[in-house]
Parts: C-alpha cells; sequence; structure tokens
C-alpha cells in the first residue's frame, strides 16, 4: 500500500515528535523498505550515510513511531523484531514454526474474531500486526 512520506512527517510533528536529520532519514528507509526490516538492517543502511548514527538511536526512534502509532512492531521468529509503517497497511501474519515460511494474513481474516470477543467479553481486541505460529500446508 503506497504512503505518503510527508503526511507522515506532518502527523508525527503534529504529535509533537521533532524531526531531526538521523529521524528523517530512517523515516525514509522505513518507508522504502519492501515489507518488514529489523533495526540492524536499518541501522546498516543509515550508517553508510550517517556514519555517527548509533544503533540505539535506530532502536530508540523506532520505539518513538510505535508509540506514536506510526510504525508496528512484530516478531516473526527470525531472531529479531521486525517494524514496518503503520501507513503501509494492517496485516497479520502466519508463521509455519518448521520450516520457517510466513505468509500474509489480511485483517479482515481476523473480524470475526474481534466482533466475538467484543460481544462476548467485552473485550476490543487492538491488534493491528499479529504473528501467529502454526505449521504451513507443506509442513503437515
Amino acid at each position: 500500500m503506497a504512503c505518503d512520506l510527508n503526511a507522515i512527517i506532518n502527523q508525527l510533528r503534529d504529535k509533537g515528535w521533532r524531526l531531526t536529520p538521523q529521524r528523517q532519514m530512517l523515516l525514509e528507509a522505513l518507508h522504502a523498505a519492501e515489507g518488514h526490516i529489523d533495526a540492524e538492517t536499518l541501522w546498516e543502511q543509515m550508517v553508510r550515510r550517517f556514519p555517527t548514527i548509533s544503533l540505539s538511536t535506530v532502536y530508540r526512534t523506532l520505539e518513538s513511531l510505535r508509540d506514536l502509532g506510526a510504525a508496528t512492531e512484530t516478531d516473526l521468529g527470525l531472531g529479531r523484531v521486525q517494524y514496518h509503517l503503520a501507513s503501509h497497511g494492517d496485516h497479520h501474519h502466519l508463521l509455519c514454526r518448521q520450516c520457517g515460511v510466513v505468509l500474509d494474513l489480511p485483517s479482515e481474516e481476523l473480524a470475526p474474531l474481534r466482533q466475538r470477543l467484543l460481544a462476548r467479553y467485552g473485550f476490543d481486541l487492538g491488534v493491528n500486526h499479529l504473528a501467529l505460529r502454526g505449521l504451513c500446508s507443506g509442513c503437515r
């Protein structure tokens, strides 16, 4: 899903977020990423253009983006938490615990579960990025 980086930046500024050159570069790299990306890979891309940037700065910025609702983080079972811009769309993942395949699961698939939880328990499921582990059809 395409998203306008300037719109994201404006929304973050409206929430009081200060846009430093490092943050700008991280947002651009996150925006350009194909799918999900981990902090270490983002840092490796960024350090080429900005040699003084630290990995802890990348992590802190990603955490801020997550807390502001601009990015999501998901543990895809790859040993590192993965990130992507929230404006790239809500979706979930099916992870095969045997072969490691990752399948995208549209958010609509969880709509009936969300409705049942709300009706039965009064619980509003606020998950917009979920990873479910099991066995894929090839490994079953």
